[in-house]
């Protein structure tokens, strides 16, 4: 599995016990660092990397997971860019699955010094269809929940 934008490593811990392997893909260095420092010795691997621009071979991965990260990325363009990069890595019928915060005044002011970039939920579905993401279910229950399938024919 991939875990893209582990940041501080907040769902890295749960998701290490539920896969053989984690690769923890990480923008900035001084996080991945320290990510890579608490891991260490485990069947989690951190690595340095743009998730719009991932170095990963084509069909790489079962799944891939984002979680609490797409709105720390500044355009809509670049989260589908991310998201596409998500599909790429995926082998056929892989899953890609998320969580994201919804837009609030409260979460704008916390990231009063950072990006902040919520997904619009009602724009998901096109934008993952678009992508060429398939079997698509999106919960909105106080956050943004996701999860869609390569297709097995990609």
């Amino acid at each position: 599995m991939l875990e893209v934008g582990p940041g501080p490593g907040a769902a890295t811990d749960w998701l290490r016990r539920k896969v053989r392997r984690l690769v923890a893909l990480e923008v900035d260095r001084q996080a991945a660092d320290q990510l890579a420092a608490r891991y260490a010795g485990s069947n989690v691997e951190v690595l340095v990397g743009d998730a719009a621009a991932m170095d990963f071979a084509d069909a790489s991965f079962d799944a891939v997971g984002t979680f609490t990260m797409l709105h720390h990325v500044p355009t809509a363009a670049l989260q589908d860019r991310v998201l596409a990069e998500a599909l790429r890595v995926l082998r056929p019928g892989g899953v890609l699955i998320g969580s994201d915060s919804l837009a609030s005044n409260e979460l704008h002011h916390f990231h009063v010094a950072d990006t902040y970039n919520p997904i619009e939920p009602a724009t998901l579905l096109t934008r993952l269809q678009t992508l060429g993401f398939a079997k698509i279910t999106i919960v909105v229950d106080g956050v943004l929940k996701f999860m869609a399938r390569k297709d097995l024919a990609a």
